[in-house]
């Protein structure tokens, strides 16, 4: 554990812990949104605070914009743990959705289609510089966005939409 941390752990550390789980698993599990932006805050246990991120990057509806930190991401997990097989278990996003002028109707859910350019633009980036990442040798066998349909987020509640199936939440119509 770093050394900053084991003041807030070492309680929980029980003998024979650090061999039970120093194992090689089959594949490093990576989630992504975002990176986090801190302060100094000493009164913190860890001593930094949240903050904002800069004024400079874009955001979707909850989450700066940020490709290059998912690149960075996955080659900092490559070269700190010896190249493992890395899958992206999670990635996405909630964006401002145009919803049809005719609304939704279940009787014709295939001819819905709801117009979402900035989702596609940042899934594009997001993937993009998940192949860069691969290009300089990461071993990357796949990427999982979060979610599907939409759902019941923990910080959103039903407000925003993370899914690529829009679902209404009135009617359940998808």
């Amino acid at each position: 554990y770093p050394d900053l941390v084991i003041p807030l752990v070492e309680r929980y550390i029980k003998d024979g812990d650090l061999e039970t789980i120093a194992i090689m698993p089959d594949f490093f599990g990576a989630n992504f949104y975002t990176r986090g932006f801190v302060v100094s805050d000493p009164e913190s246990p860890l001593g930094t605070a949240m903050a904002a991120p800069p004024a400079d990057l874009e955001l979707t509806l909850e989450f700066p914009y940020d490709p290059k930190s998912y690149t960075k991401l996955l080659l900092d997990i490559h070269k700190k743990y010896d190249g493992p097989e890395i899958l992206a278990t999670e990635f996405g996003f909630a964006t401002k959705e145009e919803l049809p002028p005719q609304g939704f109707d279940v009787k014709m859910p295939k001819g819905l289609v709801i117009n979402d350019p900035d989702r596609v633009r940042f899934m594009k980036g997001y993937i993009e510089a998940a192949l860069e990442a691969y290009k300089q040798g990461v071993n990357l066998s796949g990427m999982m966005y979060w979610s599907p349909t939409d759902n019941l987020e923990w910080t959103l509640g039903l407000g925003n939409h993370f899914g690529l199936i829009h679902i209404d939440q009135a009617t359940q119509a998808r």
